[in-house]
């Protein structure tokens, strides 16, 4: 995603570390993020300043940084978890797996002072439970209390192109910014142009076929970004099970 976004605005992004507390994925980030320098593994810890470093195997300085991108656990505000009406205020009391990581990402930032922050979770952020008011309020909260100005959206990702129903709640946060500048993001995010829904099987095809292109309306910087994924997954597909395109 810096990738593209590097391409659209010039800006320039180093990679700075990752954290990721799952052995399995974080094995996934190595082998697909060979030259980062920093892979921790809690949340939790990185407000301390120090945490172990899966890439050096050692305990280390963790670094600041100007843009910081964050997704706290879901589960205990998912409208799927049994136990939600017990986890209601989970985000102010830092309890439950959403809580504690949502809390570890604020000791980030009260910390280190990132002059950008992006979250993203799931739509039970957005609701009530039990009669509690909804989370994001209690996310929003947090952020102000930092000293950012704060906003967010609802979105899907089978309204921009990708054939998959994914409805998420992105965050931001804004150490300098007015909350004009906030509120004009959403609005920005709320005008982009939403396109027709798109089956998976002519996402698969889509680099090679321009019908599919056209009836999608995509421009030719979207169809890189889609013929990019479609790489991505005959590539891992050929990692995983060692099959070739016909």
């Amino acid at each position: 995603c810096l990738e593209h976004l590097h391409r659209f605005t010039g800006w320039s992004f180093t990679h700075a570390f990752s954290c990721e507390v799952d052995e399995r994925k974080r094995s996934w980030i190595l082998e697909n993020y060979s030259s980062l320098p920093a892979l921790f593994s809690d949340v939790a810890l990185l407000g301390t300043g120090d945490a172990f470093n899966h890439v050096t195997g050692r305990t280390e300085a963790v670094p600041g940084v100007d843009l910081l991108i964050a997704g706290f656990v879901c589960k205990s505000v998912s409208v799927e978890y049994r136990d939600r009406g017990n986890s209601r205020t989970c985000v102010s009391d830092g309890t439950g797996q959403t809580g504690v990581t949502f809390h570890g990402v604020c000791k980030y930032v009260e910390r280190f002072q990132p002059k950008f922050v992006i979250c993203e979770n799931v739509g039970g952020l957005l609701k009530r439970s039990l009669g509690a008011e909804p989370q994001i309020l209690a996310v929003q909260a947090a952020f102000n209390r930092l000293g950012y100005t704060f906003q967010h959206v609802a979105v899907d990702t089978r309204d921009f192109v990708l054939p998959h129903r994914r409805q998420r709640v992105w965050m931001w946060a804004l150490r300098d910014g007015a909350q004009s500048q906030a509120d004009q993001l959403k609005a920005v995010i709320h005008n982009l142009p939403k396109r027709p829904h798109m089956p998976l099987r002519e996402l698969l095809v889509l680099d090679v076929n321009d019908q599919a292109c056209a009836r999608h309306e995509l421009t030719e910087t979207e169809r890189g970004l889609v013929s990019d994924i479609v790489s991505r997954i005959r590539e891992q597909r050929r990692r995983d099970h060692g099959d070739e395109d016909d």
